[in-house]
């Protein structure tokens, strides 16, 4: 079902994203999967690999905190394999935008705090800032979470809720919104984590 296409996942090597990996290559992708350290996305790829030696699977450990990082490696992807997924590319493309918007109109200080929260992105968040969210105990607040995620998700589905939609409708749309989200955030484990437990109340009001 996937055949030739190129999937890079984040968070690759344990947990919910090595099962992504692994059912992308069961359907016949080429998987790039990134991690924070070398150690972790090598035993991955090593383990990946034991279990099919057909399965094609690489790795790659740019800094996920740094945007031009992660766009480098991505370029490199591209170069390497030809061809890109359209859709992650629009997204990508659009948290650049994003962070683009935010420097422009925002002070250094107040646009790294702004990408953090809404983009999953510290790398313009300077240490002092950093540190002063820790020692008030609410650098949590710089984390997307479950509750970015319910505010965000339950605000698109009942808006399209009272646009007529049925159950169905506006639960499909608002998931598949919050999964855009999602990627372009870079998913990382808390993001999945609530993605998903977004999806299993969104099934129970359906039922």
């Amino acid at each position: 079902m996937l055949k030739e296409k190129v999937a890079v996942v984040t968070g690759g090597t344990r947990g919910i994203g090595y099962a992504i990996v692994k059912k992308f290559l069961e359907n016949g992708a080429i998987v790039v999967l990134f991690g924070s350290r070398q150690e972790t996305v090598e035993k991955a790829v090593t383990s990946l690999k034991a279990e099919n030696s057909a399965w094609e699977v690489s790795g790659a450990w740019p800094n996920l905190k740094d945007v031009k990082a992660v766009e480098t490696e991505i370029n490199s992807i591209k170069e390497k394999y030809g061809r890109t997924d359209g859709i992650g590319e629009r997204l990508f493309g659009l948290r650049k935008q994003i962070r683009n918007v935010y420097q422009s109109y925002l002070s250094e200080e107040d646009a790294g705090v702004l990408e953090t929260m809404t983009m999953g992105d510290k790398s313009l968040l300077d240490a002092g800032t950093r540190q002063m969210y820790q020692k008030a105990g609410i650098s949590h607040i710089l984390a997307i979470s479950g509750l970015h995620i319910s505010i965000l998700g339950m605000g698109i589905y009942q808006i399209l809720r009272k646009m007529g939609n049925s159950h169905f409708a506006a639960g499909t749309a608002a998931f598949l919104l919050l999964g855009g989200y999602g990627v372009m955030s870079g998913m990382g484990t808390s993001t999945v984590r609530a993605v998903v437990m977004f999806a299993v109340m969104l099934a129970g009001q359906c039922l």
